[in-house]
């Protein structure tokens, strides 16, 4: 058995951290913006989801899809037509307001040590830049608890694409597909995974909205709801 992770919204409280920034830069450019701060949250994550969706494509570098989604924010709340330049000054005072605010969910440690003290081998599978991820993993004290780091930009290949899940059981020896169980927020890009590959999914819900799971997925809201079905599995 093996259990794969997902990073950003399931290990790394990374909205908390993001809505912080946001609201740094609304204020800070308040009077360039005619909407109000809840529509300019609403268009920021938008157009953030979909500039990261298009740089997992291959579309965009990774720096250009941040630079967009802030360039399209502004176009879009304030009808203003930042130079590259301005946008990319205003990511970097967003970004470093998330970057002091990021922080584990407050049950990933003590889930991750119950896993690793039953003798449960565990991995991440995650979208996004290597050198990225594995800082958030290195900074957290997380790199101790995985056997296997499989990031999108070193693979290749960005989730949803089962390539990247093969990719990954590979590292693991292949087991039986029935035997990885995969941990993501998304129903979009890790559960949609899962289901290709017939691996157990399991939906973390933190947010605790309905949202229409499919079906043999888990949905949980506590990582520590794993611990007791992973563990017992995992000694059978």
């Amino acid at each position: 058995m093996f259990v794969f992770f997902d990073v950003d919204r399931t290990l790394l409280d990374f909205d908390t951290a993001a809505e912080l920034g946001i609201k740094n830069v609304f204020d800070k450019f308040r009077a360039e913006i005619k909407t109000d701060y809840a529509e300019f949250l609403f268009q920021w994550r938008k157009w953030a989801q979909f500039y990261f969706d298009e740089y997992s494509e291959g579309k965009w570098t990774h720096w250009e899809q941040k630079r967009m989604r802030l360039w399209k924010t502004f176009q879009v709340t304030g009808g203003i037509e930042l130079s590259y330049e301005e946008a990319d000054r205003r990511f970097a005072f967003y970004e470093k307001v998330y970057e002091e605010n990021i922080c584990l969910f407050p049950d990933v440690i003590s889930v991750l040590d119950a896993l690793q003290k039953a003798g449960v081998p565990m991995g991440v599978i995650t979208n996004g830049e290597e050198p990225i991820q594995l800082a958030k993993l290195e900074r957290f004290g997380l790199k101790k608890y995985f056997d296997v780091v499989v990031v999108s930009s070193s693979a290749g290949v960005s989730k949803p694409d089962p390539e990247i899940g093969r990719l990954a059981a590979e590292k693991i020896g292949n087991p039986d597909p029935s035997e990885i169980f995969f941990i993501g927020d998304s129903l979009a890009h890790d559960i949609p995974l899962a289901l290709a590959l017939g691996w157990k999914g399991i939906f973390i819900n933190r947010s605790g909205k309905k949202y229409d799971v499919p079906a043999g997925i888990m949905e949980i809201h506590s990582l520590q709801e794993i611990v007791p079905q992973i563990t017992g599995s995992f000694q059978k």
